[in-house]
């Protein structure tokens, strides 16, 4: 099974800029590894209603919108996601610039991308803020390429 799928961006400017806006007074949820409970330098934040009416393309019914952010200078080191979350694929656009790459073995992106999160990945973090748009499916990352095949970048 495929750990990463690349995609075109596919936010708006003023999508990105509505997310941004909402990301500076958002309340964020320190994250804590589901394995170990140990603390993690990712943070999480839902993405509301009142923004979700901002986003012009059509996500699905049965997915969590979210927005994630690594602090300047740290790494979030290879792990998988945990199963009770039902986050198995996440569609990941990136928020911010000089955006740090998502690494899996075998490959990087620092762009939009389909994840499997049931493969192990990590980032290491440059010195800026990194801020990304997560939607997040239960499904298995073939069948999520599906509802994004018009926005697959091919590596072939």
């Amino acid at each position: 099974m495929k750990a990463l799928i690349p995609l075109t961006n596919f936010l708006a400017v003023s999508e990105k800029v509505k997310l941004l806006e909402y990301a500076n007074k958002a309340e964020w949820i320190t994250h804590y590894s589901t394995v170990s409970g140990t603390k993690t330098p990712l943070e999480f934040t839902h993405v509301t209603d009142e923004i979700r009416k901002h986003l012009f393309l059509y996500y699905g019914t049965n997915v969590k919108l979210m927005l994630s952010r690594l602090h300047p200078n740290t790494i979030q080191d290879w792990h998988t996601d945990g199963k009770k979350n039902k986050r198995t694929t996440v569609v990941i656009h990136p928020l911010t610039d000089d955006y740090a790459p998502l690494h899996v073995h075998g490959g990087a992106s620092n762009g939009a991308v389909i994840l499997n999160t049931q493969e192990r990945h990590k980032i290491i973090n440059n010195d800026n803020m990194r801020i990304n748009f997560q939607i997040c499916y239960d499904e298995n990352i073939e069948e999520v390429s599906v509802y994004w095949k018009n926005y697959q970048i091919s590596t072939t």
